[in-house]
């Protein structure tokens, strides 16, 4: 889980809201055992697997992505550069995208 593999200090705090906070324990939940891989990769620009760039774009989304890596950088406890981090992960975002769908698209030609 996403919120269990975070560092100290990071966990995720209920937000402003309920519903958001839901959001983004479902978020969390859904990227399950890729959490850490994925945190790594985001933050200190870590490599990604298949797995879980799969799991990244095709079960847990853009927004989940998106939502979480913001939730993170906007803590007191964050000391790095809010700025590479969110370029990192727009980039991971991409590559996992594009990764996932040559992979859709190598499995079934006939969707070309």
């Amino acid at each position: 889980m996403f919120m269990n593999s975070l560092p100290a200090g990071l966990a995720l705090n209920p937000a402003p809201s309920p519903s958001d906070y839901k959001f983004l324990v479902d978020c969390a939940n859904t990227l399950s055992d890729c959490g850490k891989e994925l945190y790594l990769a985001i933050f200190q620009g870590g490599g990604v697997s298949f797995y879980c760039c799969d799991r990244l774009v095709m079960e847990a989304g853009k927004l989940c992505n998106d939502d979480l890596v913001q939730y993170v950088v906007t803590k007191p406890s964050f000391k790095g550069n809010v700025t590479q981090v969110l370029e990192r992960s727009d980039r991971l975002w991409n590559l996992c995208e594009e990764i996932v769908q040559a992979n859709v698209l190598a499995s079934n030609p006939s969707s070309l």
